[in-house]
């Protein structure tokens, strides 16, 4: 009874109060029309933040490449009389070029080192077939020990761009939208790190025997 006591009077007040109905109609309008706003906006959210989320998969992805390949240089290095050798595979950026500009769209822009960052990555990464060119242009074959002679200043070279993207990698990796180009870390700081990273026992005399082979010392 009480129900229907309820619709008795909203229907009375419906039908001798007109401007209810225009009220009503304006609050359902403002309604719609703020839900919608934050529906789209929700939206616009959470894919901004799937794109964060594969772009830093990306870089993650690009780092464990690197790490691995380190690993194998580093024997090559310490052991350059051998049955084979490992080569260098291209790496796409395409996805990561991809990525960068969704972000931009979505209003979620990369800072000025982080840019930086990737334009660098880029130029070393586009550097290394030259080198992993030379170095099988360098290698030779001794027959009688049916090996490969693999020339360490070449796997030096290789191992020196290859520390340098692995740690500023991980540091990335580590500060995100607070990482920093200014760094005052010595080329050991980020042979230490790149090694760690590897799951490589970093030492000292290893490093010094890589290191001559450095731009600095061409």
């Amino acid at each position: 009874m009480e129900a229907e006591n309820c619709k008795q009077i909203i229907s009375a007040l419906l039908k001798y109060e007109p401007w209810l109905i225009a009220l009503a109609g304006a609050l359902f309008t403002i309604c719609s029309v703020y839900f919608g706003h934050w529906l789209s906006l929700r939206m616009h959210n959470k894919r901004a933040d799937a794109l964060e989320v594969g772009f830093d998969n990306e870089i993650r992805l690009l780092k464990e490449y690197f790490q691995a390949w380190l690993k194998d240089l580093v024997d090559e290095f310490e052991n350059p009389v051998r049955s084979s050798y490992s080569g260098f595979t291209p790496v796409d950026m395409s996805c990561i070029d991809s990525l960068v500009v969704e972000l931009i769209a979505a209003n979620r822009l990369l800072t000025k080192d982080q840019r930086s960052l990737i334009l660098n990555l880029k130029s070393k990464i586009n550097g290394i077939p030259k080198k992993d060119h030379q170095r099988d242009e360098a290698t030779t074959w001794y027959d009688q020990k049916e090996a490969f002679n693999v020339p360490t200043p070449c796997t030096a070279r290789l191992i020196i761009d290859t520390v340098e993207i692995i740690s500023y990698l991980s540091r990335y990796i580590d500060s995100g939208k607070k990482f920093s180009l200014e760094d005052d870390s010595q080329w050991e700081d980020h042979a230490s790190l790149a090694f760690s990273e590897a799951g490589i026992e970093y030492k000292q005399e290893l490093w010094g025997r890589v290191i001559v082979h450095g731009p600095e010392n061409s």
